[in-house]
């Protein structure tokens, strides 16, 4: 069999079964595959991770960009502001009737004032010095003895007063939207008079001034853009007012009673 087979061969080299290579070319090759990866002693070896990306540092700001604003070492994030500066100036009006303390009868009362909120911490803001000047007219007619002349039954006084009166008021309660202000203080006046008396169908005119401290207590509201107010004034005041005087009266003291407004510029 040997010799036929290598006869054939002889013959013709090509001839050998290809099946027959394939394996002989396989079992070449399995030895020097397992030379070049030997079998491991501990064995398969994990899966390696992949390599992670490499970390950046953060980037500082360019010259150009603005950092993030920060509030000074010397102010507290979120403090509170300071209150605002309460108005310091006021102008108002109030009118109303002056009640003398005597026989004199009411008459009516208006005037015009402007106050200065004094800025003393202290007071809390609250002392204000007020100026006003106002008209009051008040009249009385009734029976008098007139010295050396006799018995008048249509004797009539009409005195007219320009009072300037300069007050000091502290606001003891603040006027706030649901809540009415309270204020009281003191003041000194002048009042400049005119007086006209009739007796007998005579007319005789006397000018005097008097002078007097007085008390005021005002309560307000605030109303729209301001405050309406109620006013209420005492003065004890006295003018010479010649002889007729006497007989009518120079005593010029009573209450003023008012209502206003005012405005805070």
């Amino acid at each position: 069999m040997f010799s036929l087979l290598a006869l054939a061969l002889a013959a013709d080299p090509q001839a050998i079964p290809a099946g027959s290579g394939q394996a002989a070319a396989s079992t070449s090759r399995q030895p020097a595959l397992a030379q070049q990866n030997p079998p491991s002693k501990t064995g398969p070896k994990p899966p390696s991770s992949p390599p992670s990306a490499p970390v950046q540092a953060p980037r500082s700001p360019s010259a150009g960009a603005s950092p993030a604003a920060k509030p000074p070492p010397n102010m507290v994030a979120g403090a509170s502001r300071p209150p605002p500066e309460p108005r310091r100036f006021r102008v108002g009006a109030r009118a109303g009737s002056f009640v003398p303390r005597t026989e004199l009868a009411a008459g009516p009362l208006v005037a015009l004032e402007a106050g200065y909120l004094l800025p003393i911490e202290a007071l809390r803001d609250r002392l204000r010095l007020s100026l006003s000047v106002g008209f009051i007219s008040v009249a009385q007619r009734s029976q008098k003895i007139i010295p050396g002349r006799g018995f008048d039954q249509g004797f009539l006084q009409r005195t007219r007063i320009v009072p300037i009166e300069l007050s000091a008021t502290y606001d003891i309660f603040l006027a706030r939207p649901t809540m009415p202000g309270l204020s009281a203080g003191i003041g000194y006046g002048l009042y400049p008079t005119w007086t006209e008396f009739t007796a007998f169908n005579t007319p005789t005119t006397e000018r005097a001034a008097g002078q007097a401290a007085f008390a005021v207590v005002r309560g307000s509201l605030l109303l729209w853009v301001g405050l309406a107010f109620l006013d209420v004034r005492y003065a004890e005041a006295r003018a010479s007012l010649g002889p007729l005087g006497n007989v009518g009266t120079s005593d010029l003291s009573g209450f003023a009673f008012a209502a206003g407004y005012s405005l805070d510029l």
